[in-house]
């Protein structure tokens, strides 16, 4: 033997001490195997040598990133020659932090470990159960080349072993927790579960959706959904991405229960809710009933022919319907301007409606002031806001979500770009406008959260959503959902720092449990002095809604809404339906002792998100207003005078005969006839306020309400009544210097 050289069986020995202890963190080379063969064989040693020093290399490796190619390389070792009995646990334990385990599967069936973790020979940490639930946390996802992590099916070898180990996990009888994840994302894999429920294995139930596979899938799902628990979810999981069908069109047989589940209700609504909501069941129903669906539903086509519309319109007539309600101002300002109308903008109690060329400003009393303009010919979109007597008229054409120009109408000449444009748009719900909440001040300004605009002023129209008590004004900063209001005084100009409490209306009562209220929905105003009876209700001169926000999926929570005067509403989140804020009730409808709603009571939703062609449908009207706003009253102004008489306190109604002494029909209005964009009819703005209001039908204009609306606007017939002179376009005129 040379001088340097050592033994072959010595060099052996010291290789696998060295391999033994190989923990520290860093894991073994991937030819680790391929080097003990050659050291071994060197030795002239076999592969029981090899499975020795393997075996307790790996073990000694645990939790360290192995590699596919080492444990590949290890389970052929095994396969011929079984690693020590005293590495088996720490082998079966194993969990490297990489790849999908189906290689330390491969390893553990070649070396005997899955038959004796089946056996129960081999035990690990947490019991069988808890071995399980652990390789599905580390391995449902991966890290991804790009950075991150993606989610990943469980290996084929997972699936293989499950028979073997059910009849142990059965034995021990502990749920399987195969929900957790290792980077927080939790689910449900559908196939793993299906496998586990499949062989009779209990699956602890959390509130974690399901991941389907799609064409990767390696099970039918017919055990998951044939569970009473699980079905459901996997139901609701396939439901949720479909366009059209149910869930018995893309997963088959199984689900009928599920399936079945979610049908009746919409075929109760159908048979037995107001017209609004029965038609709407109705589309649903079409849209899921195709023919894989009807042939798996026994019933279903009998359950269809016996719908009559009979007991939805029964149902409508008792509640009351949206026509019951009217606002004369509007209707005539709406007739007035025709087809010409293109939209509507609040400044609380005013509503200013207008079209291309002319803007009508209305309250509760009548009618406040009107303005003719002219725009560029390329305008893509404007809007006009009554301020103080006067209307700020903005306009774009670049944008066509908010004016980026405008020009007083009493200066058209003067055109400027407005500081802030945020809210130079039509109102079209809290996220447009907020909801119509931009009250107007007592010195004839237009508060809109941020500031005070006042005729002359070039700061522009911000938004955000409102709530005052009469006295002091609540503004949301953004974003909603943390509720952080600040508190201005328009008296004094003193304004707080976010995070002021609410008004009494809503610090008075206790929330249910933890719940927060829904700050964009909710809604509190005074109203108008004389207004008594509105039809969403009021406590003295107050109205409003405290409103908590509902919930879908898993956990699904009711919309819950009380008013000022204490009726309330439980309404369920359905999608495509909106966002209630309110309860209103139609003045001909069936009288309820309670304010609770009940079957056939006169409750109706009020939403903001409603299309502006169809507000106050389905199972809740959705914009009302004060019925002090349909009593006639006296108007003046500087261009034209309409007397009006009559002070009944009932409601004009669109369906029912008003008696000759409540009202009478007023004059034609003289046409204003300035010849440059000056108002007519301006009046000093009262303290008292009207509602925005929404279209409700192709025949007339309907109010939107008190405390809240949206206020999309259309139009709804012919002009009634002459138009002013043409006006001068917004912007220099040849003979004007070009402002500074």
């Amino acid at each position: 033997m040379a001088g340097g050289d050592v033994p072959a069986d010595r060099a052996h020995r010291e290789f696998a001490a060295f391999a033994a202890g190989w923990g520290g963190g860093s894991p073994p080379p991937a030819n680790l195997h391929t080097l003990v063969r050659a050291s071994a064989k060197a030795a002239g040693l076999g592969l029981d040598a090899d499975a020795q020093v393997l075996g307790r290399a790996l073990a000694g490796a645990r939790g360290t990133a192995l590699p596919d190619g080492l444990l590949d390389g290890a389970a052929k070792v095994f396969a011929q020659a079984p690693p020590p009995d005293e590495t088996r646990a720490a082998l079966a334990e194993l969990f490297a932090p990489v790849g999908d385990g189906g290689a330390w599967l491969r390893m553990l069936d070649a070396a005997g470990i899955v038959d004796a973790l089946a056996s129960g020979d081999v035990r690990p940490d947490g019991g069988l159960a808890g071995w399980l639930g652990r390789f599905a946390y580390l391995y449902k996802h991966s890290r991804a080349a790009y950075g991150g992590v993606t989610a990943q099916p469980m290996p084929a070898e997972l699936y293989a072993a499950l028979p073997k180990l059910a009849p142990r996990l059965k034995a021990e009888g502990t749920p399987v927790d195969l929900y957790s994840d290792a980077y927080r994302w939790a689910y449900f894999d559908a196939d793993l579960v299906d496998a586990c429920l499949a062989e009779g294995v209990r699956v602890e139930d959390a509130a974690a959706q399901l991941r389907l596979w799609g064409d990767r899938s390696r099970r039918d799902l017919r055990a998951l959904a044939a569970d009473p628990v699980f079905g459901k979810r996997l139901e609701g999981t396939v439901h949720a991405d479909l366009l059209h069908g149910t869930a018995i069109s893309r997963v088959g047989p199984g689900v009928e229960s599920a399936v079945h589940e979610r049908l009746a209700p919409l075929l109760e609504r159908a048979a037995g809710a107001p017209l609004g909501d029965a038609a709407q069941a109705v589309a649903e129903l079409d849209g899921h009933l195709d023919p894989p669906t009807i042939a798996a539903l026994d019933g279903i086509d009998g359950a269809l022919a016996g719908l009559d519309l009979a007991a939805p319109l029964a149902r409508t007539l008792r509640a009351g319907v949206h026509a019951e309600l009217h606002w004369p101002a509007l209707d005539e300002a709406v007739a007035e301007l025709g087809e010409d109308v293109r939209g509507v903008t609040s400044t609380w109690p005013v509503l200013t409606v207008y079209g291309r060329e002319r803007a009508i400003a209305v309250d509760h009393r009548g009618r406040r002031g009107a303005c003719g303009f002219a725009l560029p010919e390329d305008v893509r979109v404007h809007s006009v806001h009554y301020v103080g007597g006067d209307f700020l008229v903005g306009w774009s054409t670049r944008r066509d979500t908010v004016a980026d120009e405008a020009c007083w109408a009493s200066d058209p000449a003067a055109v400027f770009a407005p500081d802030d444009v945020s809210g130079m748009e039509s109102c079209r719900g809290r996220m447009n406008a907020a909801l119509g909440f931009q009250f107007e001040t007592a010195d004839g300004g237009r508060y809109d959260g941020v500031r005070v605009l006042y005729p002359g002023d070039r700061d522009g129209v911000a938004e955000g959503a409102q709530l005052t008590d009469g006295t002091r004004v609540w503004t949301l900063a953004e974003p909603a959902h943390l509720g952080r209001w600040t508190v201005f005084d328009p008296a004094t100009g003193e304004r707080s720092v976010p995070g002021a409490a609410l008004p009494h209306f809503f610090t008075s009562v206790q929330r249910p449990g933890a719940l927060d209220w829904d700050h964009g929905r909710v809604s509190l105003v005074r109203l108008p002095d004389g207004v008594t009876d509105s039809p969403l209700g009021q406590d003295g001169a107050l109205a409003g809604f405290r409103v908590i926000g509902g919930r879908a999926g898993l956990n699904p929570r009711p919309w819950a809404i009380e008013g000022a005067d204490g009726r309330r509403a439980m309404l369920p989140l359905r999608v495509g339906e909106g966002r209630p804020w309110g309860i209103v009730r139609m003045p001909a409808g069936a009288p309820s002792s309670s304010p609770r709603r009940s079957p056939g009571a006169t409750w109706r939703r009020c939403s903001s998100s409603t299309p502006p062609k169809a507000p106050c449908t389905g199972r809740g009207a959705r914009s009302p207003t004060p019925r002090a706003t349909l009593r006639p009253t006296r108007r003046t102004g500087r261009c034209s005078r309409r007397p009006r008489s009559g002070t009944s306190s009932r409601p004009a109604t669109s369906n029912r005969r008003v008696p000759a002494a409540g009202r009478t029909r007023p004059r034609p209005a003289r046409s204003c006839g300035p010849p440059s964009p000056a108002m007519c009819g301006r009046r000093s703005p009262p303290s008292c306020p009207a509602s925005p209001t929404r279209r409700s039908s192709g025949r007339s204009w309907r109010p939107c309400g008190v405390p809240r609306t949206s206020c999309a606007a259309a139009p709804t017939s012919p002009a009634a009544s002459g138009r002013s002179a043409p006006a001068r376009p917004c912007g220099p005129s040849p003979t004007s210097p070009t402002p500074t």
